[in-house]
């Protein structure tokens, strides 16, 4: 996609940096996050922002995640203070299909288990907790409460 104007807008300079930067990377994965506001906190996106992004003609597939004010811990008998420098993000289902991601052990969130304490856990973080194989009823404790691990 070309931009092309008489007298170039910021917004069209803008635009046109950003595709070159991508065709540059050699990548159709665009990532929409938060940005500052005009007093320098953390703006929200919506959460209406995966549908109005999905609109958007050139757009073929749009999945979410957001962070979780969650810690997850190997047990409850971990000291709160120790986290390991893990974090929880909560995901739409089809996350891991639209970024092209794989899983080693177990299996993906699905439909059944959405509404369920279920989690999946990245490579990095199933090493740091000490799992290297998924069972059934392997469970980790994330935010005061117990969730079964599907995979990893």
């Amino acid at each position: 996609m070309h931009v092309a104007s008489t007298a170039p807008s910021p917004s069209a300079c803008s635009q046109a940096g950003l595709l070159s930067e991508i065709d540059r990377l050699g990548t159709n994965l665009l990532t929409v996050t938060n940005g500052q506001t005009l007093f320098g906190d953390t703006a929200e996106l919506p959460a209406a922002a995966p549908a109005m992004i999905r609109r958007v003609a050139a757009v073929k597939e749009v999945a979410a995640s957001g962070a979780v004010s969650a810690t997850p811990y190997r047990n409850s008998l971990i000291p709160s203070g120790q986290t390991g420098g893990l974090r929880v993000l909560a995901v739409t289902l089809d996350l891991p299909r639209v970024v092209g991601a794989s899983i080693a052990n177990g299996a993906m969130l699905n439909a059944a288990t959405a509404g369920e304490p279920v989690v999946v856990l990245g490579a990095a973080a199933a090493a740091h907790l000490g799992i290297d194989r998924v069972f059934t009823g392997e469970r980790i404790w994330i935010g005061s409460r117990w969730f079964y691990v599907a995979g990893s």
